[in-house]
């Protein structure tokens, strides 16, 4: 069985990273150190795998903040398309489209938090994969000089 090309996953999952990025930033999430978990379960032929845990630290800079809340549309990327579904004051849902990769992503946000639930679908070779992520991130101070 043959998988999912790098170039296609890799256009969506950037998609997805850049939309929960900026959903947050444009609902004013602070600058600082943030910890970012991205979880997940994927489906093939029936059989579902747990993907691996990863966990990250990350500094985002008042300029980059103020750079990424600025942006008004949602990002663009070649064999990709995407579209806000609903958006409200605490966040969005989103459907991408990239090189036939479906996804739905809802990203919420509240202060010095945020979540984003993703679900994908794709078929390749007559299988069908589904894969399910969840991305959390919690402010959890601020960034070393």
């Amino acid at each position: 069985m043959r998988y999912l090309p790098v170039t296609a996953f890799a256009a969506s999952a950037l998609v997805i990273a850049a939309l929960a990025l900026g959903s947050a930033q444009a609902q004013e999430i602070k600058p600082g150190k943030w910890q970012v978990t991205v979880e997940g379960v994927s489906e093939i032929g029936g059989q579902k795998t747990n993907l691996p845990t990863n966990q990250m630290e990350t500094c985002i800079t008042a300029e980059q903040s103020k750079q990424i809340a600025e942006q008004a549309t949602l990002p663009q990327m070649e064999g990709c398309k995407a579209d806000i579904l609903s958006r409200n004051a605490s966040g969005l849902t989103v459907r991408a489209n990239c090189q036939g990769v479906v996804s739905t992503s809802t990203i919420t946000t509240a202060g010095d938090t945020y979540k984003a639930v993703t679900h994908m679908e794709m078929t390749q070779g007559g299988a069908k994969m589904i894969t399910d992520m969840t991305s959390t991130g919690t402010r959890i101070g601020t960034c070393a000089q």
